[in-house]
Order: C-alpha cells, then sequence, then structure tokens
C-alpha cells in the first residue's frame, strides 16, 4: 500500500515555506509520514509553520527597526537645523514641551 501524506497538510507547507526549502523539507517530511504516521506529519507541519513564520516576524522587525532608526536620525538632523535657522522659536518650542511634561 502506498500511502501519501495529508495532502492539506503539504499544501499548507507549500504555502508557508520558502521555495529554496520545499524539496528538502517536504522529503524529509515524507521520508519519515512513511515510518511515523500521520498524526506525526502533521504535528510536524505546524511545528515548522510556526518556526518559519517566527522568523519572517523577526526579520520583519529587523528591517522595521532599522527603518525606525533611519528616521529618527533624520528627525535629528532636522531638529538641529530649526535650531540654527530659528534659535529663539526653537528655545521657546523646547520649553513650552518640558513645562507640559511637568
Amino acid at each position: 500500500m502506498n500511502r501519501k501524506p495529508p495532502l492539506l497538510a503539504r499544501r499548507l507547507l507549500l504555502c508557508l515555506v520558502p521555495r529554496e526549502r520545499q524539496t528538502e523539507i517536504l522529503g524529509d517530511l515524507e521520508e519519515e509520514f512513511h515510518v511515523r504516521g500521520a498524526a506525526w506529519y502533521w504535528r510536524q507541519t505546524l511545528r515548522s509553520s510556526i518556526s518559519f513564520h517566527a522568523r519572517s516576524a523577526l526579520e520583519l522587525l529587523k528591517r522595521a527597526g532599522s527603518a525606525l532608526t533611519d528616521l529618527g536620525h533624520v528627525n535629528v538632523r532636522q531638529s538641529l537645523r530649526s535650531l540654527r535657522r530659528s534659535p529663539g522659536f526653537s528655545l521657546l518650542v523646547i520649553g513650552m514641551m518640558a513645562s507640559a511634561s511637568d
């Protein structure tokens, strides 16, 4: 009898696993499926899904963090330009903000 892994689990993996790793991961899982069964295959599918989502979320956060850092540098430069162009107004704004935070 030639059993095949659960179709839904396989499709889920195809959606979640990066293309360059699909052949490798699906091949390994299919080999073990014939020894361990469908319940094991589903567990591995869910674990792999969580793992790949966590990695992609971390990469997204790293990219967002570097973008925010770039924006922070722009804000500092803009603030220094403003202070140089009109120091009186800048000091007034800084004083108002300082008094509002008390």
